[in-house]
């Protein structure tokens, strides 16, 4: 009866051992799965991490290049400013040389035409002096001839 009692109560602890096991194994089982899950989850997580990256990075690639032509475009409109400047600066100059060399022109001109007309008032006195001297030696000429007949008269006169 004893040993029939103890193959029982082995019997009974060896059906509680299966019985442990078997609850051991399920808890096992829904502890992979859990990890299963987990692991997708974290996975999932780690590929919307990922998509977000590179979208950030996509978009700050496109901000970049929008920035860099911006700057170009910027950079663009400066040189031709300067460009414009620059030309403005040079015709100014230009148009200055050129003023001044249409100023000493007109300077060389009035320099030229004060000459011209001092020389013409130079011959007009020569001309007016030459008449003027033809002039008194056609007085002493007419002079002598008065004189020459009253000389005349006067010998006429005394004879």
């Amino acid at each position: 009866a004893a040993v029939r009692q103890a193959a029982k109560e082995r019997e009974v602890e060896q059906k509680m051992l299966e019985s442990d096991q078997a609850a051991l194994m399920s808890l096992l089982a829904e502890n992979e799965k859990r990890k299963a899950v987990g692991q997708k989850v974290e996975e999932e997580r780690k590929k919307q991490f990922q998509q977000m990256q590179r979208l950030k990075n996509k978009a700050a690639k496109e901000d970049r290049i929008e920035q860099r032509q911006y700057n170009r475009q910027i950079r663009d409109e400066l040189s031709k400013e300067r460009a414009a400047a620059e030309r403005k600066k040079i015709e100014n100059a230009e148009k200055q040389q050129q003023a001044m060399v249409l100023n000493e022109k007109q300077k060389a001109l009035k320099v030229e035409a004060a000459k011209k007309e001092k020389a013409e008032e130079i011959r007009y006195a020569e001309q007016y002096a030459a008449m003027l001297d033809k002039q008194e030696k056609l007085r002493a000429e007419e002079a002598a001839r008065v004189a020459e007949k009253q000389k005349a008269l006067e010998v006429i006169g005394a004879a």
